[in-house]
């Protein structure tokens, strides 16, 4: 859908066959059952983002591109930030954990309280971004202060580290101005 991403296209019910378990317990178009399940949703960014990044392992910098701009788009209509808070029924700065779709409650967010969808966005913003921590290191895609169209950085800082690109757009090298005041 324009705004959001859902689940399944035609929701379930008790006479559905098979009989699919407690999803059809929801109302059509109510969380998994054919609404946007935010938490899940998340995941169809981070499949993107590695589309994106296995081409541009393979050289094949348009394609990478293209996905990398997928994956924005995608991450856009999961964000709070793009939503009507009237048709929502939320503010702006809430992640919801569900969009509801269909009949009487399009478009109407639930469940703020649950942290699962706020942790999967912010961490699929990271991926967005560029920024990695694993096993305790902290990466930098040196692509990420020079990428055309959003989002790009302009600076990180972590654990008192400031990290920005070097003066030379030539370079894709990450420089460590730590001690140079510059946020």
């Amino acid at each position: 859908q324009p705004d959001l991403i859902r689940l399944l296209d035609d929701a379930f019910d008790g006479d559905s066959k098979p009989y699919p378990g407690r999803i059809a317990l929801y109302p059509p178009g109510v969380r998994e059952n054919g609404g946007q399940y935010s938490h899940g949703a998340t995941w169809l960014v981070d499949a993107a983002l590695t589309v994106s990044a296995q081409a541009g392992i393979a050289g094949d910098g348009p394609r990478a591109v293209h996905w990398h701009q997928r994956a924005w788009s995608l991450w856009q209509k999961l964000s709070p930030m793009n939503k009507d808070p009237v048709r929502n029924g939320l503010p702006p700065y809430q992640q919801v954990a569900d969009v509801y779709w269909g009949a009487g409650h399009d478009g109407r967010g639930g469940w703020t309280g649950y942290t699962g969808a706020a942790a999967r966005m912010l961490w699929t913003a990271y991926g967005l971004l560029g920024l990695r921590l694993e096993q305790g290191e902290f990466t930098i895609d040196p692509a990420a202060f020079t990428r055309v169209g959003a989002p790009r950085l302009r600076a990180v800082r972590y654990r008192g580290r400031l990290y920005r690109s070097v003066a030379n757009p030539e370079s894709d090298r990450v420089s460590d101005n730590r001690h140079s005041g510059e946020e």
